[in-house]
């Protein structure tokens, strides 16, 4: 807290900790370097060394991991849990996470999958990363390369916008009653069931 000013509740431990910060409040740092560069944000939380290094303005930003969040400097409400995670997802330094906000990245190097920040986006999984805007990424390797899309399981990658893919797996529903649930046109809703002898009913919902 080198150049603290007027900024108040904040909490610093290690070297060079919070050391611009001059105005914000509500941070806390533990870790050498963590949050160096913050200066008026507020309301972030770094854990681990040169987490949230490049920090300016940001608010309500969570890191925990070495070198976590290293690059974000003004995105908001982004969380990142793990070494290098929205720093450098799949050790590729160019998708590191600078202005996006609403991200949740959780694994070893996870986070977005290009250089454009995609705002909502959750990743979860070693190398999880998803790219496009509210794409969700759940497994290690796992990839939501497409806007709205959702990756399940490991190494499952998405291949058009608002799929939910799942990659060389059976979909099973465990419960006779329930099934695949479709709109029609005319905005009815549709519920698949199957009998004993195979036999796909369709019932109206």
């Amino acid at each position: 807290q080198y150049s603290l000013t007027t900024g108040n509740n904040n909490v610093a431990a290690g070297t060079d900790s919070q050391r611009s910060l001059t105005t914000g409040n509500n941070n806390v740092a533990a870790g050498t370097a963590s949050q160096r560069s913050l200066t008026t944000g507020n309301n972030n939380v770094a854990a681990g060394t040169a987490s949230q290094y490049s920090l300016t303005t940001g608010n309500r930003n969570v890191a925990a991991g070495t070198a976590s969040q290293y690059s974000l400097t003004t995105g908001n409400n982004n969380v990142a849990a793990g070494t290098d995670s929205q720093y450098r997802p799949r050790n590729v330094g160019a998708w590191t996470t600078t202005t996006a906000s609403g991200q949740t990245s959780i694994g070893h190097q996870s986070g977005q999958g290009s250089a454009t920040p995609s705002d909502e986006i959750t990743t979860v999984g070693y190398w999880a990363i998803a790219d496009g805007l509210k794409a969700t990424a759940l497994g290690a390797r796992s990839s939501a390369a497409h806007a709205g899309s959702v990756a399940l399981g490991s190494d499952v990658t998405t291949t058009s916008t608002g799929q939910v893919a799942v990659g060389p797996r059976d979909v099973e529903v465990q419960d006779a009653t329930k099934g695949v649930v479709l709109h029609a046109p005319d905005g009815g809703r549709w519920r698949a069931t199957i009998g004993n002898a195979g036999v796909v009913t369709w019932t109206k919902l």
